[in-house]
């Protein structure tokens, strides 16, 4: 049993899993711009109906080692920013909407960027204005 015990510690040590370096950020809403119906951008106020929605803080994780963000292999991962381009379908009963998703981590000045891109398919050729949503990050302080 130690022996087994023994290999796998040597096996993560050696595969570099062990001292991964995973860095977790607690982010509070900074604030958000929305595209309208006229296609214009609007600062998101708190009488706006979105507001409950977009204002929540977030919580996100990185990894150093392996270049992921949150979850996802990452775009751009040095020492200034982190990039991750998503995209999505949502598919309803009468249109189908594709989002594309690009956050933003700046590691300079801890600002995080969510840019959500939308276009119906089948009528809208290219990608519209994006809603906007900021945040203030900093290093989670760790618990034990």
């Amino acid at each position: 049993m130690k022996k087994l015990l023994g290999i796998v510690v040597l096996g993560l040590l050696l595969s570099g899993n062990a001292f991964a370096k995973s860095v977790k950020l607690n982010c509070s809403f900074r604030d958000a711009y929305v595209v309208m119906d006229n296609n214009r951008t609007k600062k998101l106020t708190p009488d706006m109906d979105l507001y409950q929605y977009y204002s929540a803080d977030d919580v996100v994780s990185f990894n150093e080692d392996l270049k992921i963000f949150a979850g996802n292999k990452a775009d751009r991962f040095d020492e200034e920013i982190i990039k991750l381009t998503m995209y999505d379908e949502i598919k309803g009963p009468k249109a189908t909407v594709k989002m594309k998703k690009i956050w933003t981590v700046n590691r300079v000045t801890g600002v995080f960027t969510k840019e959500i891109y939308s276009k119906l398919i089948g009528r809208d050729t290219s990608w519209g204005s994006a809603d906007t949503i900021r945040y203030d990050c900093r290093k989670a302080k760790k618990k034990f």
